[in-house]
């Protein structure tokens, strides 16, 4: 069951990862550090997975567990009763980040390091499954473009 979930929960991440320009750095379990070219598309990214993992055909030995049941509220606007949790819940986070870049010398692919990528972790760490934390500097811009 979770080997499936895990392979679901991955396809969406990087479908979502091309479909908003991003940059996959590197897994690490079910994490995925990502790069985007402005916060806008982290923004739109994050709300698109978020909003797309209520969809997903989860295996129900996934949906019997606790953390992965079925959640719904009530909206009232609709007079309808609407998805909130279903399935696997995946915190994320990001921020605006100056990263130092290097080529992984395995992969050939950029990784980011320093103190920017430290923050930007910390500050996803800081979720809970559902959840999308941005930091100050990301809120910051975000709310220039009024997003």
């Amino acid at each position: 069951g979770m080997t499936i979930a895990l392979q679901l929960h991955n396809n969406l991440m990087r479908k979502a990862i091309e479909l908003f320009q991003g940059y996959e750095v590197k897994t690490e379990g079910d994490a995925f550090m990502v790069a985007f070219q402005d916060v806008a598309l982290a923004l739109s990214w994050c709300m698109y997975v978020q909003r797309h993992l209520l969809k997903v055909e989860w295996p129900e030995c996934i949906l019997q567990q606790p953390v992965a049941s079925a959640v719904y509220d009530y909206n009232t606007a609709e007079r309808e009763y609407v998805s909130v949790f279903y399935g696997l819940r995946v915190r994320m986070g990001f921020n605006i980040c100056d990263p130092d870049c290097q080529a992984d010398v395995v992969s050939g692919r950029m990784d980011y390091f320093g103190p920017s990528v430290n923050l930007a972790a910390r500050i996803s760490a800081l979720g809970k499954g559902g959840s999308t934390v941005i930091g100050t500097a990301a809120f910051n811009q975000l709310s220039r473009l009024n997003l």
